[in-house]
């Protein structure tokens, strides 16, 4: 997955933070972010054959962020500070996995309508809900924890 500017970002997530790639972000007033990445073929064929996206977070030993996710570039209202995603599903079907490293995986399960939007707009749409607390970083890879 590479991060993908966007024209509504208001801010540059990890800017000055070297250990981290910056992620260009809509910010809401409420603190929720909205990211866009871009996948790779072979992140596109994963996710066609197990109908699952995986995304890995950084939560430092706090408490996950809820996430909703978008195949479908989301309505992103900058006068009025908000963000329609499009979706209901917050979070995975799945629980979430702790990794050896740290990670907190957590997976989107695909349905066939979504699954033919990711051939088409080889992205994704993450909104996370920060609650005012730190942005917990995105980990670029999909690879499935539960194997």
């Amino acid at each position: 997955m590479i991060a993908k500017t966007f024209q509504e970002k208001n801010i540059l997530i990890a800017k000055n933070q070297p250990e981290y790639v910056p992620l260009p972000a809509f910010a809401t007033p409420q603190g929720d972010m909205t990211v866009c990445f871009e996948l790779s073929e072979k992140e596109i064929k994963q996710a066609l054959k197990e109908k699952m996206i995986f995304i890995h977070r950084l939560t430092f030993g706090n408490r996950l962020q809820p996430m909703v996710k978008s195949l479908l570039k989301p309505e992103i209202n900058t006068k009025k500070g908000y963000v329609d995603y499009h979706s209901t599903e917050v979070i995975t079907a799945l629980p979430p996995r702790m990794s050896k490293e740290g990670l907190v995986a957590v997976a989107f399960k695909l349905d066939e309508k979504e699954l033919k939007q990711i051939e088409e707009t080889k992205q994704i749409w993450l909104t996370t809900f920060t609650f005012g607390t730190g942005y917990q970083p995105i980990v670029p890879k999909i690879l499935n924890p539960y194997k």
